[in-house]
């Protein structure tokens, strides 16, 4: 609804501090989901997060801010960024895509898996060296470059194209695409 967002409460320190909420654009009050240790992603009905190096799927109701089923496994051995950011993103059409294996690949190759499980590819030149997400329309991926200075990039999987976004000495981290596709938040 463009009002409501996803947030992580994490602490180094402490892993029973660490949980799921919701927040509205405005407010003060958030709503408590679930203990967590990734960031959190909202599609088509699901909640998609990592426990462990397990992404899952949960049945979720926006408007009463409730679980409505039991949680499926949807990949395994799914790396994270940083210890709490999941290497997955999910558009709002409901396309996903992960990274699976090691965590210390200096690039990753994208690959298109079909409704039916066949691999795609994602163009000749997909491959993105930080943690990424997928944009809105599912056409273009927004990453960190840490090799690059810490910059944010953009992907653009159509047309084989990166773009440079920001170009501050500062490295810039988990980008997060606005629900509209035409913005892109990040931090410092």
């Amino acid at each position: 609804d463009g009002q409501r967002f996803l947030f992580l409460e994490w602490s180094e320190s402490n892993p029973k501090a660490r949980a799921l909420f919701v927040g509205t654009l405005g407010k003060k009050e958030v709503t408590r989901l679930m203990d967590a240790d990734s960031n959190a992603v909202y599609a088509n009905g699901r909640l998609f997060y990592q426990q462990g190096r397990t992404l899952m799927a949960r049945p979720f109701d926006v408007n009463t801010l409730a679980f409505t089923g039991d949680p499926v496994t949807v990949a395994q051995n799914v790396p994270k960024a940083g210890g709490e950011v999941g290497s997955f993103a999910v558009s709002a059409g409901g396309t996903l895509i992960y990274r699976s294996g090691e965590q210390q690949i200096p690039a990753r190759q994208l690959t298109w898996y079909d409704r039916a499980g066949a691999r795609q590819p994602a163009g000749e030149t997909a491959t993105v060296p930080g943690p990424f997400r997928l944009s809105p329309d599912g056409t273009k991926i927004a990453f960190s470059d840490s090799t690059g200075g810490g910059d944010i990039w953009t992907y653009d999987l159509q047309r084989n194209i990166r773009t440079r976004l920001t170009t501050d000495p500062a490295p810039d981290h988990h980008p997060v695409w606005s629900p509209d596709g035409t913005q892109i938040a990040f931090d410092r």
